[in-house]
């Protein structure tokens, strides 16, 4: 086990930045390796601190164990039941930045998916697809619910959801807000082809999906967070985030419920998420490694002034290097 990186340490909050690969929290006591149990071992405070489960210390939020990024923790009882405070007024930001697939008709390619409203979509052609590359803002409001085996994943839930899906979901509006970036030094990459390609997938309409992918990068900004709120609604508009085994139909191609890793040129069966009357992909290429990163954080502090933590430019810097 080896020390996570600190990048903010005060009298009250600690700021470390998780690789991906561990949680941020253990399941439970007797889980073994997490970032919160580095924490510990050179910040035995943040364990003292009593948060709404037992084994999440002082962790004021997590992120999901495939993400890298910023997590904040509090050092004393104090900090941490402002900040809770400060979570229950939405004063609380977090920032992701996400690379994503542009895949058309996503959700009718997935289970579980309402579709989406006019008023959710930002850019449309005559065809009704969204436009590549991305240049405005759009704005994602959805309610949640568990989904699939295990609850392992998540499905918007809004007015077009059928009756089962209203009776489990939550009572909570979330909202995820998402601003394409558009930095002179990620150009090549708006515009470059992903390399992966889906085949034999039928559409309700008989329409096969298009076989190459576009790559768009977005910033997103939440106050009020659900499991894989970002990379949902990404996914919900046709943006999964690539790499991500839940929502790219990609990524799950590369794996089963087994666990089993499929190489290139094999075909993965579904384990439904994938339509099940379009369940044959076939994996040309790709980095199956999520790239999502939580980047920044926004809250205030007890004497009025607003803290920002933001590593955006190095995580956009990291990606021009290596995409």
């Amino acid at each position: 086990m080896y020390p996570l990186s600190i990048v903010e340490d005060s009298a009250d909050y600690l700021v470390v930045y998780k690789p991906r690969g561990i949680h941020s929290a253990p399941l439970s006591k007797s889980d073994g390796d997490s970032a919160l149990s580095r924490i510990v071992t050179s910040y035995p405070e943040v364990g003292n601190v009593q948060g709404k489960n037992p084994v999440e210390g002082g962790l004021i939020h997590r992120i999901d164990k495939e993400t890298e990024g910023l997590l904040l923790c509090a050092k004393n009882q104090d900090f941490y039941d402002y900040m809770d405070v400060c979570q229950k007024k939405s004063v609380f930001f977090k920032e992701y930045i996400a690379v994503c697939d542009y895949i058309p008709r996503y959700s009718e390619l997935m289970v579980g998916f309402p579709p989406c409203s006019e008023g959710a979509l930002f850019e449309r052609e005559e065809n009704g697809f969204l436009n590549i590359p991305v240049s405005k803002p759009m704005i994602l409001k959805s309610f949640f619910r568990p989904y699939g085996p295990g609850r392992k994943a998540v499905r918007p839930v809004t007015s077009g959801s059928g009756k089962y899906a209203e009776m489990k979901k939550g009572d909570v509006l979330y909202i995820t807000e998402c601003i394409p970036v558009m930095d002179d030094s990620l150009q090549s990459m708006k515009t470059a082809k992903s390399h992966a390609k889906i085949s034999d997938v039928a559409h309700k309409d008989d329409e096969a999906i298009s076989s190459h992918f576009d790559t768009a990068i977005f910033k997103a900004r939440i106050y009020r967070g659900y499991r894989h709120q970002v990379r949902c609604h990404l996914a919900w508009v046709g943006y999964p985030v690539r790499g991500d085994v839940l929502y790219n139909p990609i990524a799950l191609a590369k794996t089963d419920n087994t666990g089993k890793i499929y190489d290139e040129g094999e075909t993965a069966i579904g384990t439904g998420h994938i339509n099940q009357d379009s369940d044959k992909v076939y994996v040309e290429s790709g980095d199956f490694e999520m790239l999502f990163y939580a980047v920044a954080l926004e809250f205030p502090l007890r004497d009025g002034s607003l803290k920002r933590i933001d590593l955006s430019s190095r995580v956009l810097q990291k990606l021009s290097c290596s995409l």
